[in-house]
């Protein structure tokens, strides 16, 4: 497209006495990611840095010119943590632009304009070749690495707005543009990898397009059997339900949010004659994809507006109840057996249980699948364990699709050839009753504690669970009511 404009906008960080320039490229993979300055996203599943400060790409400057960082397939990340997912390389993954081969403008956009370094590497861009492969991460080997258009930096400060005057070389189909900028007064420099669609070639004027998007399938969330997913299409005038395409998620394959995408787009494509969806090919084709697909409609049409509903049915309430859990378990040939049953109701359900001492360190384990209506046996063995306080945590996800549901019980396990606790209560047990000498366990440490003589022992009896300064043993306090059992 000639005179095709690419933005890339520099936001300021301030840090101490230097400033660190932020930018990215408008229409840049990144950007197609984010909400910043109400961008509305044509990429999905980004990551949240992506979403949320596409500016900050910034890595070691001059990595594309044989330097390590970034490394062959985190090139789109520029090697920073977070922005990972932009990796991802497929023919259908991301959003494209509509380019052609000839004159092409890039202009940048500064609003922290920092000086940019003398010679070539100031700003550089660079093409995929003819024969890369869209299926595989982006390396170095992808990419022309002469590039095909270089603006001198000067090693001054740019104005607000530069635009570059390039020459872009032919392509055919999807294409990545590289543009790179370096800051001449810190040691980082920028990336924004942009995804492209060449129509046309060689600097012939590109046909108006025969459509207009007006909408995206955007698949956000994945759907259950029996949900189901709609079209709502507008005119200037208000909705036409006649043009609706509806389908109904059926299989377990259907419920993922990139397949349920694809079976909507088919669907318009196949019932719908004002409409098309899916990404439009060099041919002029649409076709649907596993991801978001725009959705077009005719330039003749009075469609304008096409939107995206999704019908989800409440799942059923599924429960589960566990049975034959006790308060205290002795210790029997160096182990203890947790002999349980757990009875589903509404569905079923497979159930993790696990069993963490005082510490939160897992000691063992044990699963079982519980039928709707069914009690199930579940033994969960604990080996060579250590007297004193444990947990039995339970975690049930209901086969239907719906929330897991998780229950907490606490426990404690004895060792009967032992000698006699040497405690009165497990604490906070009997909190009303704690006077000097009253010895407690605490079960978040195992150790005892014994109240301090009037007039600390007061301090003993004030707990709350929003109130522990003077727990025993963790409290801030606890020195002023209690001392460590010898």
């Amino acid at each position: 497209m000639k005179g095709f404009r690419i933005l890339l906008f520099a936001l300021a960080l301030l840090s101490g006495a230097q400033v660190w320039a932020h930018g990215y490229v408008q229409g840049s993979r990144a950007h197609n990611c984010s909400r910043v300055g109400g961008n509305t996203p044509t990429n999905f599943n980004c990551g949240d840095r992506a979403q949320f400060e596409p500016q900050s790409i910034e890595n070691t400057k001059g990595g594309l010119r044989g330097g390590a960082i970034p490394a062959d397939g985190q090139i789109a990340s520029n090697g920073v943590a977070g922005f990972a997912p932009l990796d991802v390389q497929t023919a259908t993954r991301w959003a494209k632009t509509d380019i052609q081969a000839g004159p092409v403008s890039f202009t940048w956009v500064f609003t922290a304009r920092h000086r940019t370094p003398r010679g070539p590497t100031g700003f550089q861009y660079f093409l995929t070749k003819p024969d890369w492969d869209p299926n595989r991460p982006l390396t170095r080997a992808q990419l022309d690495l002469n590039p095909f258009c270089t603006i001198d930096g000067m090693d001054t400060q740019p104005p607000a707005q530069v635009t570059h005057a390039c020459t872009l070389p032919a392509r055919t189909g999807y294409a990545l543009v590289v543009a790179t900028w370096d800051v001449a007064d810190t040691t980082n420099g920028f990336i924004s990898v942009i995804d492209v669609m060449f129509r046309g070639g060689g600097g012939t004027p590109t046909p108006t397009p025969a459509f207009k998007q007006v909408g995206v399938i955007t698949p956000t969330v994945d759907l259950n059997i029996g949900d189901s997913v709609k079209t709502r299409v507008f005119d200037a005038n208000g909705e036409r339900p006649e043009l609706s395409t509806q389908v109904s998620i059926a299989t377990a394959a259907e419920r993922p949010a990139n397949a349920w995408s694809f079976k909507l787009a088919t669907a318009i494509n196949n019932q719908n004659g004002q409409l098309r969806a899916g990404p439009q090919g060099a041919n002029g084709t649409f076709t649907p994809v596993f991801g978001a697909n725009p959705v077009f409609a005719a330039n003749s049409s009075p469609i304008v507006r096409v939107e995206i509903t999704l019908n989800q049915n409440q799942p059923q309430v599924v429960d589960y109840r566990v049975d034959r859990v006790l308060t205290s378990y002795n210790i029997t040939n160096a182990k203890v057996t947790l002999n349980l049953s757990v009875t589903a109701t509404g569905g079923d359900v497979d159930v993790n249980a696990q069993v963490l001492d005082s510490t939160n360190a897992a000691k063992a384990m044990g699963t079982v699948t519980a039928a709707n209506g069914v009690t199930a046996p579940l033994t969960v063995v604990v080996p060579s364990p250590t007297p004193g306080a444990y947990k039995l945590v339970v975690v049930g996800q209901p086969k239907n699709g719906s929330a897991p549901v998780q229950k907490l019980f606490n426990f404690n396990i004895v060792d009967p050839n032992a000698p006699a606790p040497g405690f009165d209560f497990i604490f906070p047990n009997g909190l009303a009753g704690y006077v000097a000498g009253t010895r407690v366990m605490q079960p978040k440490d195992g150790k005892v504690y014994v109240c301090r003589p009037f007039p600390n022992s007061g301090f003993c009896r004030q707990f709350t669970a929003g109130s522990n300064a003077y727990e025993p043993g963790v409290g801030s306090n606890s020195a002023d009511a209690w001392t460590l059992a010898q």
